[in-house]
């Protein structure tokens, strides 16, 4: 659902960059796989093509993920995507 959004929006960055970085649903209303899913696209595109919309875009999934009532992870993984959402907040301001 999201990474297929993203994808569509992502076909051409420069002229879409605002609908990858829009709002996202509630945290209750995307599942797990779905947001792993975009923050997988969404790191590859950054990977190709750095942009700070593209970082503020992982973190706001990051953040979506944390959030979710679903995601049952360990204390460690948790931990882990707390730095994450972190370090790529830092580079959406970069």
């Amino acid at each position: 659902m999201l990474a297929q959004r993203c994808a569509v929006a992502g076909n051409d960055m420069d002229r879409n960059e605002a609908t990858i970085t829009g709002s996202l649903p509630p945290p209750e209303q995307a599942r797990t796989e779905d947001l792993r899913a975009a923050l997988r696209w969404l790191i590859r595109r950054y990977v190709r093509a750095p942009s700070p919309a593209l970082a503020g875009a992982v973190a706001a999934h990051l953040q979506a993920l944390l959030l979710h009532p679903d995601l049952h992870a360990a204390p460690r993984e948790r931990r882990a995507l707390r730095q994450l959402w972190r370090d790529w907040r830092v580079a959406a301001l970069s």
